[in-house]
């Protein structure tokens, strides 16, 4: 009995003729897809996210595009807590480009519309006091700067949301140099980055009044003053920001930290 003849693998058929497939340009991908497909708040969520994102990473042109699409969808969904999150980004970026006024708008409009009690709003509204605080910092209203920034401080620790008072911090630093006191302005740098955990990144305004807090001192003097907030617990330090201690000991992060005041 002769062999079965082995079956032939098929051919991989031929590319038709013609030119190849055009190449895809790269381009910025949307948000990523979300399970409840449909909910604008969900989505103009995930933009605002983008956005916090491009600002630091693309610059502001990317930034606002995703800040304004997340405020025209939070409209339509009725988010008061989205719409407020794409509006405090905006007063970031008016505030960037020089228009403090606008800024100011953006912010008190964000403010009105954030729930105090809402986990997802702690961070925005802390971002939008600090801008606030900038803001009478620029004016000359030195006293409504430290109220505001003590106010953001206050607000992220109340909720637990760490490291987000890093920021008030930094601020509160550019307040304390604007009033002469640079010794208090490197000692609350130090601080910030023992509450975020990271060093200052370059390019940033935290980072050039570093470089003007370092000139003013002199270099030794100010790795001293500087080397005092960094050795900081994380509770000192929030009390060098004004925090009171109730807030502290209040703060749901406060038993993990494992430190004594």
């Amino acid at each position: 009995m002769g062999h079965l003849p082995r079956p032939r693998r098929p051919r991989r058929p031929l590319r038709q003729p013609g030119p190849p497939p055009p190449r895809h340009r790269a381009h910025r991908p949307g948000p990523p897809p979300h399970p409840r497909t449909g909910r604008h708040d969900d989505i103009a969520d995930l933009f605002c996210n983008r956005a916090d994102h491009s600002m630091a990473v693309e610059g502001v042109a990317a930034a606002r595009a995703d800040y304004e699409q997340a405020a025209a969808l939070a409209r339509q969904a009725g988010s008061a807590t989205y719409l407020a999150a794409a509006l405090r980004g905006l007063g970031d970026i008016a505030l960037l480009e020089g228009r403090p006024d606008e800024a100011e708008r953006h912010y008190t409009d964000a403010l009105a519309r954030f729930d105090p009690h809402a986990m997802r709003s702690v961070g925005n509204r802390a971002r939008t006091l600090v801008g606030l605080g900038r803001i009478a910092h620029l004016r000359g209203d030195l006293p409504a700067a430290l109220e505001f920034h003590r106010r953001a401080a206050e607000t992220a620790v109340s909720m637990g949301a760490f490291p987000e008072p890093a920021r008030p911090l930094e601020a509160l630093a550019g307040v304390a140099f604007a009033e002469g006191d640079a010794a208090a302005a490197a000692v609350l740098l130090g601080a910030a980055v023992t509450l975020r955990g990271t060093p200052t990144p370059p390019g940033t305004e935290t980072s050039a009044l570093t470089g003007h807090v370092r000139q003013a001192l002199g270099g030794r003097s100010y790795e001293c003053a500087y080397a005092r907030g960094l050795a900081m617990s994380r509770a000192r330090a929030l009390l060098q920001a004004g925090v009171s201690e109730q807030v502290i000991t209040a703060s749901p992060l406060y038993t993990l930290f494992g430190e004594s005041l």
